[in-house]
């Protein structure tokens, strides 16, 4: 979701002084795990309990709001930076710095239920997604398929 500075603003300021947030999401990038109009509950993470299958929120460098999944960390330069991918995205985000993580995923509310990001389900999911990134293909292409009927 493309949103203005002082909207990222708010969003941190929020965060750190509540110690969540909750948004709706849009996109399909989060497919099948989160869906639009989903409502996705982020807290505030330290970056040493950041495993890769969380599901973070962060700034991009295009200024977008985006919540995906972490992969594993790398070297840039001086510092670590994180690399990120939606889960019916074909490629990664373009590299994270930790200073843009605004939060990690707590729980998913849908219409009939509420998702903890730490229920097996969603767990299993992630892992399958790190393991076997060519699922992400067949994600997009039955999203494709899905928006042709």
């Amino acid at each position: 979701m493309q949103v203005d500075k002082e909207t990222i603003q708010i969003v941190k300021l929020t965060v750190e002084k509540h110690g969540f947030i909750d948004l709706p999401s849009s996109g399909q990038s989060m497919f099948p795990l989160i869906r639009t109009g989903d409502l996705c509950r982020f807290v505030r993470c330290d970056r040493n309990e950041l495993v890769p299958g969380d599901i973070l929120l962060f700034r991009s460098r295009e200024g977008a709001l985006v919540g995906h999944r972490y992969l594993h960390k790398r070297k840039q330069g001086d510092e670590h930076v994180l690399i990120c991918k939606g889960d019916s995205n074909l490629t990664c985000d373009a590299p994270v710095p930790y200073r843009e993580i605004i939060g990690k995923l707590l729980w998913i509310k849908k219409p009939q239920r509420l998702i903890l990001s730490t229920h097996y389900r969603a767990r299993v999911l992630g892992k399958a997604l790190i393991r076997f990134p060519n699922w992400s293909r067949y994600i997009a292409m039955y999203l494709r398929w899905k928006k042709t009927l």
